[in-house]
């Protein structure tokens, strides 16, 4: 049984994934099928809340990780600014995600990594 601090570390860096990546599936959808929604913005505003609650909730629920699954949090974090650019690379566009989001979530990636693992109360 998984104690209840490592579901609320879980929940939090899962809820700020979320918070993060649908304001820019939005984005996308809305450069790509040309919708300009005058809700853009107010979806945008998101993105910062869902980065601060992903570098705390995924620093908490790395300590209770062992190795092989901090990499498997930290791979897809380092990575999703490069699938953006990929995906769109203009500035002025859905791109424009790739620079916002780019930074922390690699910072944040290297910290997951570096993170120590727990003694005591460490389910994986």
């Amino acid at each position: 049984m998984r104690s209840v601090s490592y579901r609320v570390w879980r929940a939090m860096a899962i809820a700020g994934f979320v918070l993060t990546v649908t304001p820019l599936i939005y984005g996308f959808v809305d450069a790509v099928f040309g919708l300009y929604r005058s809700g853009l913005e107010y979806v945008l505003d998101a993105i910062p809340l869902g980065i601060v609650l992903m570098y705390i909730g995924c620093i908490g629920w790395a300590r209770y990780l062992s190795g092989g699954w901090r990499f498997c949090i930290a791979t897809p974090l380092a990575t999703l600014p490069l699938l953006i650019l990929a995906v769109d690379s203009n500035m002025h566009g859905g791109g424009a995600a790739a620079f916002l989001i780019g930074v922390p979530t690699v910072i944040l990636a290297a910290i997951v990594l570096l993170i120590p693992r727990r003694k005591h109360d460490s389910p994986g």
